[in-house]
């Protein structure tokens, strides 16, 4: 395999710096209410992903990445536990956890769940009990993730929908999550966590 260093020797980096690298998952469209992530989903995910010709997000290195570890992930919408891979630059000794974009940092909702809701809330204008009713969730919870939005995202999502003079859909649903989806779930206190999104996987 081709393989091209791009690590300045003069850098150094964290031991305790936690990064992710993001990858368009074949499955980030699926909005069916009975559709569930799972660990044959994820695999076929890493299949799609050649990490030999991947570029370190950190030092910019090609070629140099291995699979290196594993770790377990829970995902509350489909309850079940995903094994994520890692993998490691050899260029300059980080390691990465690999996540489709199904899977948002840090959260335990998955992306297609976390659309459910906001269309649900947006476009068909939900109350709280009735999302927790058609999403199986507590109150408190619905409650939680509609707050955030609200706080970080909502202002810019009408911004964007009156520049582009459209209405809410499903379609800019998509394209919404899918720029934003890396941080549309994330907490302020996350600092030590860097997320990097891989826009091809061939």
């Amino acid at each position: 395999r081709e393989r091209q260093s791009g690590l300045d020797p003069t850098l150094s980096f964290s031991s305790t710096t936690i990064h992710m690298i993001s990858f368009p998952s074949l499955f980030f469209n699926n909005h069916s209410e009975t559709f569930k992530y799972s660990q044959d989903n994820y695999d076929n995910d890493i299949r799609s992903l050649n990490i030999y010709r991947c570029k370190c997000p950190v030092c910019g290195s090609v070629g140099f990445f291995h699979f290196h570890a594993k770790y377990e992930r829970y995902l509350s919408d489909s309850d079940s536990v995903i094994v994520v891979k890692r993998i490691m630059c050899e260029a300059c000794h980080t390691t990465h956890a690999l996540l489709p974009d199904v899977i948002i940092p840090n959260r335990y909702f998955s992306s297609p769940f976390i659309m459910r809701l906001f269309s649900l809330y947006l476009k068909d204008r939900l109350s709280l009990s009735q999302l927790s009713c058609a999403l199986h969730i507590s109150i408190q919870c619905a409650c939680s993730l509609v707050s955030f939005f609200e706080k970080h995202h909502h202002q810019l999502f009408n911004i964007i929908s009156s520049c582009l003079n459209i209405s809410f859909d499903q379609s800019f649903n998509n394209e919404y999550f899918s720029l934003f989806h890396l941080f549309f779930m994330q907490s302020p206190h996350h600092k030590k966590r860097h997320a990097f999104y891989i826009s091809s996987v061939t």
